[in-house]
């Protein structure tokens, strides 16, 4: 019936706030305390540094309480997420987000401090969730030790008694006289005696019933005031809308770069087949034919020549087939993995080649990151031997927990350059479509030429 299953899912609910009601008491504590720690602080830190903003003095000092507001939120956001509520830290603002080096010198340390959204998000959330804060330590506190005390009046009232020769209230109604000093006996609201101060008995059970719905309520409370805490959480201290969409704007236009240079590896791969394999199969199909036409003329040992050559072209056009399909798919790399490939293909290169670094010949990465690694290698390798005239070359590869990063130094006339419609900018925008980065580190002239390949190791 409908009422059971609403019965049900009741039931299931409310043993659910339950379970969460210790994590949710910890949790409410803690932003109480939190709360008035970050509210002080920010709040003297901000009209402090507003007020001497036109001394210069100001400046840094709200860069650092921007700062602060931020460790704050850091707190707030481990709190929230071991109490259940997860939200995801916005990108930090004074480091690389492939290498994770700061980047900041204490002047755009500040500058990026000031102009930063999310930090100005993480001020008003340090301020604002005050009043939020101590109401939850209150209900936290309050529920706990009014529902346990009402309860427990049976105990701990007698024990009260005997100590304190005041008076003792409890929310059933129970008021207890001490003695006086002509030793007149005590008064109850809900009994009395003489010659002793007690509560009533009914006075005891009505205590018990408030004690015990105040209990019943508790989780309930304390779970309202945990998702208003986790409500307000992800409303300031979350990645914040503008940043998700100029992400989505950075990955439309790696999407875009990407596509378009595996557009231009198409094209040039459409090249490549026609001016190269298409050509020597048409050469060797026109020898056959012709070897053919002496056969039926008898002219066996010229006919025998043109099917040797025929022979050696249909070779010729397997390995440039051969070349091709490993610029496609390379079984070497997908079967041994980067480095053994890297080592392949720098075997065959007419420069010698040094590999070194941090990645063994087993250390395996995602197929994205080792094919774009792998091609920016090769690319890179063919524009040192076309154009250098380098006599060595120095390849450094280097893994982080973050980056693969890929370093190619050779020794020749250097000049290496990103310009537009170039083979560099087609290969940055490949290594764009697996969010990494390409840039050439200048040299002077004569150093030769330095270009580092950057991808996440995902």
């Amino acid at each position: 019936l409908p009422w059971r299953q609403w019965t049900r899912t009741v039931a299931a609910g409310y043993l659910k706030a339950w379970r969460r009601a210790p994590r949710n008491t910890v949790l409410l504590v803690a932003m109480g305390a939190l709360s008035t720690v970050s509210f002080v602080l920010l709040v003297s830190g901000a009209t402090t540094s507003l007020a001497t903003v036109i001394i210069w003095i100001g400046l840094p000092a709200l860069a650092a309480t921007l700062a602060a507001a931020h460790g704050f939120a850091a707190l707030t956001r481990h709190l929230l997420a071991w109490q259940g509520t997860q939200i995801p830290p916005p990108a930090p603002i004074h480091t690389n987000p492939l290498t994770g080096a700061v980047q900041a010198s204490p002047v755009r340390w500040i500058r990026r401090e000031w102009t930063s959204p999310q930090r100005w998000r993480e001020l008003l959330h340090g301020i604002v969730v005050f009043p939020l804060g101590i109401a939850g330590f209150l209900a936290a506190i309050c529920t706990w030790t009014l529902g346990l005390g009402e309860m427990l009046a049976f105990v701990w009232v007698p024990i009260a008694q005997s100590f304190d020769p005041g008076s003792v209230t409890t929310l059933g109604g129970g008021i207890v006289h001490g003695f006086d000093g002509a030793g007149v006996g005590a008064s109850t609201a809900w009994g009395s005696s003489t010659g002793t101060a007690s509560i009533g008995f009914w006075a005891y059970v009505v205590d018990f019933v408030i004690g015990a719905g105040l209990l019943a309520l508790t989780p309930l409370i304390l779970d309202g005031f945990a998702k208003l805490t986790g409500t307000l959480g992800k409303a300031l201290l979350g990645a914040a809308p503008f940043t998700l969409a100029r992400r989505v704007r950075e990955l439309e236009t790696s999407r875009m770069r990407a596509a378009h240079a595996e557009s231009a590896a198409l094209r040039s791969m459409e090249r490549d087949l026609h001016d190269g394999p298409q050509q020597v199969l048409i050469r060797v199909g026109m020898d056959l034919a012709a070897a053919e036409r002496r056969l039926d003329r008898g002219e066996v040992d010229s006919a025998r020549d043109l099917i040797g050559q025929a022979k050696a072209r249909n070779t010729e056009a397997l390995t440039d087939l051969r070349a091709l399909a490993r610029g496609i798919a390379p079984p070497t790399l997908t079967e041994r993995g980067l480095v053994t490939a890297m080592s392949v293909a720098a075997a065959s290169s007419t420069v010698p080649v040094t590999l070194v670094g941090n990645v063994g010949a087993n250390d395996r990465f995602t197929g994205p990151t080792e094919t774009a690694i792998y091609f920016a290698f090769c690319e890179l390798l063919a524009n040192v031997v076309k154009h250098s005239e380098a006599s060595a070359v120095e390849v450094r590869l280097e893994r982080t927990p973050t980056t693969v990063e890929l370093t190619v130094h050779d020794d020749g006339r250097g000049g290496a350059r990103i310009l537009p419609s170039r083979g560099l900018a087609g290969l940055a925008d490949r290594v764009a479509g697996v969010d990494g980065t390409l840039e050439v580190i200048p040299h002077t002239e004569g150093e030769g030429s330095e270009v580092r390949v950057m991808v996440p190791n995902r």
